[in-house]
């Protein structure tokens, strides 16, 4: 069977953080009620949290 070179992708998934990226911890996360029911939420929400028509929470990395 033959062996072939590793090499790097050339398109990465939006889904994987990088190596300097660190996750938000934990603490920072809540469960806020609305009309709909529970949803996870950030205590201290931005606009940018949330994306799409269904307002899909991000997970917040930092570097």
């Amino acid at each position: 069977m033959p062996e072939f070179a590793a090499r790097k992708p050339s398109v990465v998934p939006y889904v994987l953080s990088w190596s300097d990226e660190r996750v938000v911890p934990e603490g920072a996360l809540t469960v806020k009620w609305d009309v709909a029911g529970p949803k996870l939420g950030y205590k201290e929400e931005r606009v940018t949290d949330r994306v799409g028509r269904d307002q899909v929470l991000w997970a917040r990395m930092t570097n």
